[in-house]
């Protein structure tokens, strides 16, 4: 990678930190959010995840496949996750569940 590419990197990180450091410095009164706002932001990680995972688990070719074996591998993990609501024990189960499938179909 040349030395130009890590300045984009450097530049567009500076930037997009400024961006949002800025809200807090320019605007101290927002530093109070109302409490629906700070329950919606602690949601925010877990939707943009199910945001990049669903096409990987649904459509991993580009064409929609609600049977494949990622998917199936995706709904296992699910259960998974909704019953113990144990990280670990989720990845395990769709790393798992993904290998073997794809072994098997």
């Amino acid at each position: 990678m040349s030395m130009s590419w890590w300045l984009v990197f450097l530049v567009g990180g500076a930037g997009t930190y400024a961006l949002r450091a800025s809200v807090w410095v320019l605007l101290p009164a927002a530093r109070q959010l109302p409490r629906w706002v700070t329950q919606a932001l602690a949601l925010l990680p877990a939707a943009a995840l199910a945001a990049l995972a669903a096409p990987a688990l649904l459509a991993p070719g580009g064409e929609l496949n609600l049977i494949g074996s990622r998917a199936i591998a995706g709904a296992l993990a699910l259960a998974v996750a909704i019953k113990t609501r144990n990280v670990l024990a989720t990845l395990a189960v769709g790393f798992g569940a993904a290998v073997l499938l794809d072994l098997l179909l």
